[in-house]
C-alpha cells in the first residue's frame, strides 16, 4: 500500500482538553476538535499545498506527520526519513544565546557536533545577526527568532536530504525583503529536490506556483482537494465574501 505513496492519512480525527476557570474559581474541561475525519494519501515526490484560514487545523496536521503531536483516531502511515520546517520558531530556546541554540536545534534536527560546527558559520552568516551571537535570543524581536530558526532549518534540511519534507510557513520567515528573497531561493531549491512536500502557507501564488495539488482546510475539515487554481480560486471568492 505503501510503494507509491509516502504518506497515508484515514480518518484522522485530532481532539485537545482545553481546561478553563469556572464562576466559582472550578475546572472546566473544554473538548476542541481541531481535525474531524481527515483522509488522503501524498505520492512520492508529489508536492502538496495546505490553505485554509487561521485555526482550519494546517499546521496541527503537519505536527501529527512530524510526530510532535500523538494522533487522536485514525490512521497515520509514513514512508521514509521526515524533516519538519517551520517559521515559528517553536523549539528555540529563548533563554539560551543564538550560538547556543545553534547546536540545540541543529541536535534536535539529528546533526551531530561535528557537522553542526561545519555549518555553523553558514547558518551566522545566512541569518544576518552576526552581532548577536552571544545574545540570548528572548531579547530578539519575532522577527529575529523566525530567521535564525529558518536559517537553522534550512542548512540542517540540506544536511539530512529527507524523504519527506513538512513546510509549515517557512517561506514567509521573517525579515526584510533582501531576507525574505534568500529564504525563498532556498526554499525553491529545497522544494524541488525530488521530496515529498507538504506545504502550509498563506502565499497562495507559492502554493500554485509550487503544489502538484491543493487541499483546503476548514473548521478541522477537508472542504475541497484537487488541483491548485481551481481550489485557491474557490478559497478566494470564499473569503471575499465573508
Amino acid at each position: 500500500m505503501m510503494k507509491d505513496n509516502k504518506i497515508i492519512v484515514e480518518n484522522i480525527n485530532k481532539k485537545f482538553i482545553i481546561r478553563d476557570k469556572g464562576v466559582f474559581g472550578s475546572n472546566i474541561k473544554k473538548e476542541i476538535l481541531a481535525l474531524s475525519d481527515i483522509s488522503f494519501k501524498v505520492k512520492s515526490g508529489e508536492i502538496l499545498g495546505i490553505i485554509g484560514n487561521n485555526g482550519s487545523g494546517k499546521s496541527t496536521l503537519l505536527k501529527m506527520i512530524a510526530g510532535i503531536y500523538q494522533i487522536g483516531e485514525g490512521n497515520l502511515k509514513t514512508s521514509g526519513s521526515i524533516v519538519y520546517l517551520s517559521g515559528f520558531g517553536h523549539v528555540i530556546k529563548r533563554g539560551l544565546t543564538m550560538g547556543e541554540n545553534i547546536y540545540f536545534v541543529s541536535s534536535l534536527m539529528g546533526l551531530n557536533n561535528i557537522n553542526i560546527s561545519k555549518k555553523f558559520k553558514d547558518i551566522v552568516e545566512f541569518s544576518g545577526l552576526e552581532e548577536y551571537l552571544d545574545v540570548r535570543v528572548k531579547y530578539f524581536s519575532s522577527g529575529m527568532i523566525r530567521r535564525l530558526n529558518f536559517s537553522i532549518g534550512i542548512y540542517c534540511l540540506t544536511h539530512n536530504d529527507p524523504d519527506i519534507l513538512l513546510v509549515d510557513e517557512a517561506i514567509s520567515a521573517g525579515g526584510d525583503i533582501l531576507f525574505k528573497k534568500k529564504a525563498f531561493e532556498k526554499i525553491t531549491n529545497l522544494i524541488s529536490g525530488g521530496a515529498s512536500v507538504l506545504l502550509v502557507s498563506h502565499s497562495l501564488q507559492s502554493i500554485m506556483q509550487y503544489c502538484d495539488r491543493v487541499i483546503w482546510l476548514g473548521n478541522g475539515k477537508i472542504i475541497m482537494d484537487g488541483e491548485p487554481k481551481k481550489v485557491v480560486n474557490e478559497y478566494r471568492k470564499k473569503n471575499q465574501s465573508m
